[in-house]
């Protein structure tokens, strides 16, 4: 849900009430009276309408962070993002001296060095791990996503999706095409189509195209909608 009823979960006291605390109870109760069964409570709150709620705000509750009066976006976490980010642009990472093309979250040890995990901010295991991340990210995610290694040396490296894309000559805006059902699960909208279409103009030369698109590419892999669980 992004939140707990009590936040932080584990801090129960009589100063940090719970936001809804005839719900919490009515929820502890269902809990006991089906014998414990946490998949029981689980499905309940997913068949929810809460739970299906849009992330989409209107007008007065765009600052709500606790009544659940919208879905809360939540950063994804570490492993998922590193593993969505290779499938996006073609290009595994490496996990210490795991195979190459392993997934991080296959990784059976927290502790296999891995720079791309570390920069998306990982729990290093020298504190706790149960907080949710940071809606804005550290700041070290957010410097690398602008402008660091985890991307550059990968969006058009050889063998990479838009490499190989552009080898096989597909028109800029069927690469686009790819790329939005690929990373978003969506077509580009109609005001995204005429922007796009205009940024790559057949009339440029073929460097300025792979550039352009090499930016296109990474404007997909920062977006908010491609880093959050919305």
């Amino acid at each position: 849900m992004g939140r707990g009823l009590v936040e932080p979960v584990d801090d129960f006291r009589s100063t940090n009430p719970a936001t809804h605390p005839v719900l919490l109870n009515k929820l502890a109760e269902d809990f006991i009276e089906h014998g414990y069964d946490l998949r029981h409570t689980l499905k309940l709150i997913a068949m929810s309408a809460t739970y299906a709620r849009s992330s989409i705000t209107v007008d007065g509750n765009e600052t709500d962070d606790r009544f659940y009066s919208h879905m809360i976006q939540k950063p994804m976490e570490p492993a998922v993002l590193a593993d969505a980010i290779s499938d996006v642009l073609g290009v595994a990472s490496q996990y210490g001296s795991e195979q190459y093309g392993t997934r991080a979250v296959e990784l059976p040890d927290g502790s296999i060095r891995s720079d791309a995990l570390d920069i998306l901010g990982r729990c290093d295991r020298s504190k706790s791990c149960e907080g949710a991340p940071s809606p804005t990210g550290p700041l070290a995610q957010r410097l690398h996503l602008f402008n660091g290694g985890l991307l550059n040396d990968r969006v058009g490296a050889v063998g990479s999706r838009l490499d190989q894309f552009i080898k096989a000559e597909m028109r800029p805006m069927e690469i686009v095409e790819d790329y939005y059902q690929t990373a978003l699960n969506r077509p580009p909208n109609e005001q995204e189509v005429r922007f796009l279409s205009m940024l790559l103009n057949p009339a440029k030369s073929s460097k300025e195209q792979r550039n352009l698109l090499g930016d296109f590419v990474w404007s997909i892999a920062t977006c908010k909608e491609f880093v959050t669980n919305h």
